[in-house]
């Protein structure tokens, strides 16, 4: 796949015409409001909506996840966990937090397990609605 054939969106806050590298047919690039962490994550979703969307996954590594989190913009989590140990020096997923977010009643639920061998999936999704300034 190409951004020709599936169009391609890239949010960007602070970047001058100038500072943009040159992308292929098919990317766009949206200039988004900076938030105090990075990209004001409420207006990249409003633009979104904007073209129809009405969800999202995200994908984008701890810091991405946590921005999310932190925004209170996570209505479900899918969390896939192998068995291969990452060493000492391993990250936390969820950038300042580790995977003991979810066992917070309060604010998820878990909703199902999988598992796929020696690997597993879980499935917690918010309790009520979105909710406002994160975990």
């Amino acid at each position: 796949m190409t951004a020709a054939r599936v169009p391609v969106t890239i949010f960007a806050a602070g970047w001058k015409d100038a500072d943009l590298p040159a992308y292929p047919p098919g990317v766009a690039v949206r200039r988004i409001a900076a938030a105090a962490r990075g990209l004001d994550l409420h207006a990249v979703l409003c633009s979104l909506h904007g073209d129809g969307v009405t969800r999202v996954m995200v994908e984008g590594g701890p810091t991405v996840a946590a921005a999310f989190l932190r925004a209170g913009l996570v209505d479900e989590a899918v969390i896939a966990r192998g068995t291969a140990a990452l060493g000492e020096r391993g990250r936390k997923p969820l950038g300042e937090w580790g995977l003991e977010l979810f066992e917070d009643r309060a604010h998820w639920q878990h909703v199902e397990e999988r598992a796929f061998g020696p690997d597993r999936i879980s499935i917690y999704r918010a309790a009520g609605h979105l909710r406002g300034g994160g975990p």
